[in-house]
């Protein structure tokens, strides 16, 4: 069966809407940056940064704030032009609530750029974080950084999901 072209743009926005983090209803500039974009689709890299109970499942530590990073950072570092927006997401499901945290964009000579998430419900159990950021610097980035981490009521975490994508716009020096 042939799809028509209002359907086939209902389900790239419906599909847009799902992956970026949006306030709002997109606009023709968001589909622009869309279909602009580089995804880069990893598989869920190995995260140190808390006590493992077993491969991307953590102990939780409700009420202190702590750091999630991936094991290879080399694998998980990107070069980015000025100007370019990243946007990351990745699931995280526990047993409590999870009441702070910052998505890092940390770039390298310059440090944490710790973005507030939109945090999304997707299950009884699972959160969806995602930011984006719009690159200040021609340089290179660690992705997939978690900040802040901070739990109520929880004794575990697990990390999934993850995804990052790049726009192919930018441009200037630093």
């Amino acid at each position: 069966m042939r799809m028509s072209l209002h359907d086939k743009m209902t389900r790239l926005m419906d599909s847009a809407r799902n992956t970026y983090p949006v306030s709002n209803l997109l606009g023709i500039s968001d589909l622009s940056n869309i279909l602009r974009s580089k995804t880069l689709v990893f598989s869920q890299p190995q995260m140190v940064g808390g006590a493992q109970i077993s491969t991307n499942k953590f102990k939780a530590q409700n009420g202190v704030g702590f750091q999630m990073y991936p094991y290879d950072q080399t694998k998980y570092s990107i070069n980015v032009t000025k100007g370019q927006r990243i946007m990351q997401s990745i699931n995280i499901k526990t047993d409590g609530q999870i009441s702070n945290s910052y998505i890092s964009f940390y770039q390298n000579g310059k440090g944490h750029n710790n973005i507030t998430p939109i945090i999304t419900k997707v299950d009884d159990s699972t959160y969806k974080l995602q930011a984006d950021f719009i690159s200040t610097f021609d340089g290179s980035m660690l992705l997939l950084d978690i900040n802040g981490l901070t739990f109520t009521n929880a004794t575990y975490f697990e990390l999934s999901n993850a995804h990052v994508a790049v726009t192919q716009v930018g441009g200037g020096n630093s």
